[in-house]
């Protein structure tokens, strides 16, 4: 009897075998398990849990930017200079003095303060900054949505800075930026500003010649108007000694003439001769008043610049002097173009 009952014992558990094994079969897809959203919210454990998207598997695409997405790029942030072994308290508050300043240049985010974010990082010790779960705990408990962290530590006899975009509700590291082999603290503090920019995609404005407000040739003006100045001076002196060579010349003429010493022919000539001198004179008199002109305006006026009147502008564009003689004498014209 003993041994009829374990035989149908055993039959029944073959035939309970063979029932159930299709089942198990065909409870997996041609693809490998999946869970549902209710599995997956049933797999917490600890910080660690798996939302609809990670439970069917998906994953980002390849080659795409993790700033490109656009919660990427909003959002509460805490901007903090992490305190590390390499730095006194005056060169992390100089560190977050310096990413402060460069975020400035970032826009679209909400700013919050460090000083939590800081002392609880502080507290969990300097692998909290690597380790992407006690980040997350510690983003959470400072209610932001993604941290910013510069830190700055020594490797040898050279120093590096990097500075790390971390996403609180992602749990993940979006980006980051290192910059190494710095001779000193300072240096990693000054390149704080470039490691933002470039984590952020922040382009600088292409570099082109410089253009200077004004050319690198202020000298001339002055120059010319001293030259003119004294050219003018050297003219009026020339017309005083040719004026004073024909006034004497024509007493001469006119003293012999009423003595009886020169006849109406030589007269003429020597009178002829007076008038030329007398002509070079009035020359070198209208040289110096034209350079003596010249001279005033290159003192006193800019050229080329607007000056404004009456909200018009006017600009001296070219100034031409050109000596001017006639049977009657010589003078010398200015023209102004505008």
């Amino acid at each position: 009897m003993v041994g009829r009952c374990g035989k149908l014992a055993a039959i029944c558990t073959l035939s309970a075998l063979f029932i159930l094994s299709p089942t198990a079969v065909f409870a997996q897809d041609d693809e490998g398990l999946s869970f549902g959203e209710e599995e997956a919210a049933a797999a917490q454990d600890g910080d660690l849990s798996f939302g609809e998207e990670e439970a069917s598997g998906s994953v980002e695409e390849e080659g795409s930017s993790p700033l490109e997405a656009g919660d990427n790029k909003s959002g509460s942030l805490a901007v903090v200079a992490v305190k590390t072994d390499v730095l006194d308290a005056d060169q992390r508050q100089k560190l977050q003095d310096a990413l402060d300043d460069a975020m400035k240049q970032v826009k679209g985010f909400d700013i919050q303060g460090s000083s939590g974010v800081l002392a609880e990082i502080t507290d969990r010790g300097a692998e909290c900054v690597r380790e992407a779960i006690c980040l997350a705990s510690v983003g959470r408990n400072a209610s932001v949505d993604k941290l910013l962290l510069a830190r700055v530590s020594k490797i040898g006899e050279t120093y590096k800075l990097d500075v790390d975009f971390y996403d609180v509700n992602g749990r993940l590291f979006i980006n980051y930026e290192t910059v190494e082999n710095l001779g000193s603290p300072s240096a990693a503090i000054d390149n704080v500003e470039g490691a933002v920019k470039r984590l952020f995609g922040i382009k600088d404005l292409e570099d082109g010649p410089e253009v200077e407000d004004k050319p690198k040739n202020e000298w001339i003006q002055p120059t010319l108007a001293y030259t003119s100045a004294g050219l003018a001076v050297a003219c009026f002196a020339g017309g005083a000694v040719f004026g004073n060579q024909a006034k004497t010349s024509y007493d001469d003429i006119v003293a012999r003439s009423e003595s009886g010493q020169l006849s109406q022919r030589q007269a003429r000539e020597e009178y002829n001769s007076a008038n030329l001198v007398a002509r070079r004179a009035n020359l070198f008199y209208g040289l110096g008043a034209g350079l003596g002109v010249l001279s005033a305006v290159l003192f006193t006026v800019d050229l080329g610049s607007d000056v404004a009147e009456d909200d018009e502008y006017v600009r001296v564009k070219k100034i031409h002097v050109a000596p001017v003689v006639t049977a009657n004498g010589g003078s010398i014209g200015t023209f102004f173009r505008f």
